[in-house]
């Protein structure tokens, strides 16, 4: 009943708590707790807000757990900064709220005990920030200190955008598919049912934001109802659990073989892939190994798809190994396929008696989901763990390892025009045009976030895959007035940040106009084989290395940005 299913989720969701804490702890990572120890709760919300020293005078530097953080993911700290823009900003903007009712009452009993406590000097010189707290002050401080406000808001609605396209676009859009796929064959028979859920599958799982999770459940709902009366139901259920492998390995075979391999001379797709960047390069080492290991195997089961499948092709792996390695995943596939069985024996109508023929069939579909989340959040943490054990194991290996020069230049240009774009987007040279159409971005964003999260069931009509109509499958009136509102503070958002973007490269253009030029070093110590094997080292131009060079064998000249 719903009381047990309501338990096994909240197992679930302890025992990917417990796993993540104990991956965590596995691979070190956490902090002596004596760091803590008399810090108050102030320091540590500022430490944390000013964790890239931009505020010079509250340097994150005295303390060391925050040194630690700020040595390993400072380049990282925008990203969080903009994540917590986008889910906590009005929970902050109550939080100030209750600082400002916090200091009225102490004003008010100041002025009422005609004490001086608590910041009764506001009344000598006025400011509005004399009406929070101290505390708060100090974080607003903190907040104003960042480097760069644009980028912070920039990321949040990146962060806004991708949750959106999942919560609405992958997971509920998907479930309508899948919806009227088990309607249109379920009175089809096996054959052409196998026919249908192979193409539907190969379709999903070539697109690269398509999670296999609701094609196997769809596939376990439609199979054992098509082959029930021609294999049984024990028999249906393990065709399906075959169809459902042989599936996932003619999509990762498609990866590899026609993404990767026809596609490796293209450097968009290298660089798509991140062929320089230290994850594939770690997974690059790990999957080019003869035979099987537990780490080549967790990688290939554990990471998604579309870049571990086709860095395979691209560095032309044979595929037999690779499609041996990835067999694990039927351990992933079963609990999903029985969850999507257990789902559809529920649905079948009672018998002459009035009884559900399957009574316990709804609580068997939620434990065997709770098994599939485990098993997927197992396989996750399983190849995050073997990617940094041997990343450090085997860091002599992936040292050793050329890098892509035409990706390395490809990058060393979008670096470039990032920073010009950085420069250009500088959020003290806006103009307050520029600045409130991305601050109205980024509330219409917020709102449409809360609304599809807390509203959820509000926003789109309920659909159960086992019993729908084609009335139920109409797109239109699948969502409902506050989802079609939420969709509109979406569109509303992206427009303003597609203003925003017009203006900010125009801005950079005017900037990438001047004289640039890329400039390749021979290393020396590279050539007399006393150092890595990178040949060239990128250097920008400077008094001691002008613009041009009248010796084009040790140095290669690139045009400015304007040109190829």
């Amino acid at each position: 009943g719903d009381g047990i299913t309501s338990a096994l989720v909240a197992f679930a969701c302890s025992s990917m708590v417990a796993i993540g804490i104990f991956i965590f702890s596995v691979t070190d990572a956490t902090f002596d707790a004596h760091e803590f120890n008399g810090m108050s709760n102030a320091d540590a919300s500022s430490q944390f807000w000013d964790i890239d020293g931009s505020n010079s005078n509250r340097s994150m530097t005295k303390t060391p757990i925050f040194s630690k953080v700020a040595s390993d993911y400072g380049p990282y700290i925008d990203t969080v900064r903009g994540l917590i823009v986008i889910t906590l900003s009005p929970i902050l903007i109550a939080y100030l709220l209750l600082s400002f009712v916090n200091q009225c009452i102490r004003y008010i009993a100041a002025f009422i005990t005609c004490s001086k406590r608590n910041s009764i000097e506001a009344f000598d010189t006025y400011d509005w920030r004399t009406w929070i707290t101290k505390r708060t002050r100090q974080q607003v401080d903190d907040f104003n200190s960042w480097d760069d406000h644009g980028k912070v808001y920039r990321i949040a609605l990146y962060w806004g955008i991708a949750f959106t396209l999942l919560q609405v676009i992958v997971q509920q859009f998907t479930v309508v598919l899948l919806s009227w796929l088990i309607k249109t064959t379920e009175s089809l028979p096996l054959g052409v049912v196998t026919i249908v859920i192979f193409m539907v599958g190969m379709f999903l799982f070539l697109l690269p934001t398509t999670p296999g999770g609701p094609i196997y459940i769809a596939a376990g709902a439609v199979i054992p109802s098509a082959g029930k009366y021609s294999l049984g139901m024990v028999g249906s259920v393990v065709y399906c659990i075959m169809l459902c492998l042989v599936i996932k390995l003619m999509a990762c075979a498609m990866q590899q073989k026609v993404i990767g391999e026809g596609l490796s001379n293209y450097v968009t797709t290298r660089r798509w892939i991140g062929v320089n960047s230290s994850l594939v390069r770690t997974m690059r080492v790990v999957v080019s190994e003869p035979g099987m290991t537990i780490a080549k195997s967790s990688i290939l089961v554990g990471c998604p798809d579309w870049p571990t499948s086709v860095l395979c092709g691209i560095l032309r792996l044979d595929l037999l190994p690779i499609l041996v390695g990835t067999t694990p995943i039927i351990f992933i596939i079963i609990p999903m396929v029985l969850t999507g069985y257990f789902a559809y024996m529920a649905s079948l109508p009672p018998d002459s008696y009035g009884q559900m023929q399957f009574p316990h069939a709804n609580t068997y579909s939620a434990m065997f989901a709770v098994l599939s989340a485990i098993a997927q959040f197992a396989s996750m943490a399983a190849a995050a763990f073997y990617v940094e054990s041997e990343s450090k194991r085997r860091k002599d290996d992936i040292d050793r390892l050329p890098v892509d020069l035409e990706v390395h230049i490809a990058e060393e240009r979008e670096r470039i025009s990032n920073d010009a774009f950085t420069q250009a987007t500088k959020w003290g040279s806006s103009t307050i045009f520029t600045k409130w159409t991305l601050r109205l971005s980024v509330v219409s964003m917020i709102a449409c976030c809360y609304i599809l999260q807390f509203w959820q069931s509000k926003c789109f009509r309920h659909l159960d895959m086992m019993n729908t109509s084609a009335e139920d499958i109409n797109i239109l009136k699948f969502v409902s007035p506050l989802g079609w509102t939420a969709l509109s503070f979406f569109l509303v958002s992206c427009s303003l940040l597609a203003i925003y973007l017009v203006w900010a490269k125009k801005e950079t253009m005017k900037l990438l106009q001047k004289p640039l030029r890329i400039h390749l070093q021979r290393d020396e110590d590279s050539e007399a084989d006393n150092g890595h094997d990178d040949v060239f080292h990128f250097m920008e131009p400077s008094e001691d290395l002008p613009l041009k060079h009248s010796s084009p064998s040790n140095k290669a000249e690139y045009g400015s940005m304007g040109s190829k």
